[in-house]
């Protein structure tokens, strides 16, 4: 899983370091809104078009005309203006703001969506961050503490082989639980990241 999220084709054996890290900040809207955005431009570009077919453009013409029985050449002109009775195009123009309807309505779902998703990641990383620093700053101390004190009252024949063994699994236990939190803090920064990335690409 964490190697999915990390975008790496090789499964990851172990992870060692500080995986306490701050989340990505990352400036911008998320890549669900600019899409939005995208498609609610080109709605509003659609009713544009839709509107200007609606409009009504005077035509301008000008010509030469030879007039047989006398041999003149004259010039004329005209001006002619559609006059669409039946037909204003109000269909193709409903039609388009049906669509940029659609398209701000869906806009808005996008935004709520994400912001959703934006806190619930950054929810889950603020948990899983906590998670990890009480493990290590109270868990596996007291553990380790626990597992010394056995081994020294061990050797010294003041506890047994099963009070030994208790403690060392519970000090192992221990371990594999921070092993899990920092896994899942991992995986809750990256999905915080993919929560908020724009969709541009930087080097």
């Amino acid at each position: 899983m964490l190697a999915a999220a990390l975008g790496s084709s090789r499964a990851i054996a172990f992870v060692e370091g500080d995986m306490s890290l701050p989340p990505p900040s990352v400036v911008g809207s998320p890549l669900e809104l600019r899409l939005a955005d995208a498609e609610r431009a080109s709605a509003e570009a659609s009713l544009a078009i839709e509107l200007t077919a609606n409009r009504l453009d005077p035509a301008v013409g000008l010509g030469v005309r030879h007039i047989r029985e006398t041999g003149d050449i004259g010039l004329v002109g005209g001006v002619s203006i559609p006059l669409p009775v039946f037909d204003r195009n109000r269909g193709g123009i409903s039609a388009a703001r049906a669509a940029l309807e659609g398209a701000e309505a869906r806009r808005a779902g996008a935004e709520i969506a994400a912001d959703a998703r934006a806190r619930n990641a950054r929810g889950a990383v603020d948990a899983n961050l906590r998670r990890v620093e009480a493990l290590e700053q109270s868990a596996i101390p007291e553990a380790a503490e626990a597992l010394r004190l056995a081994e020294l009252s061990y050797r010294e024949g003041r506890a047994t082989l099963l009070e030994l063994l208790d403690t060392q699994e519970s000090y192992t236990a221990a371990r594999a639980a921070l092993t899990d939190a920092r896994l899942a803090l991992a995986l809750a920064q990256a999905e915080l990241a993919r929560a908020v990335a724009t969709g541009d690409t930087e080097s």
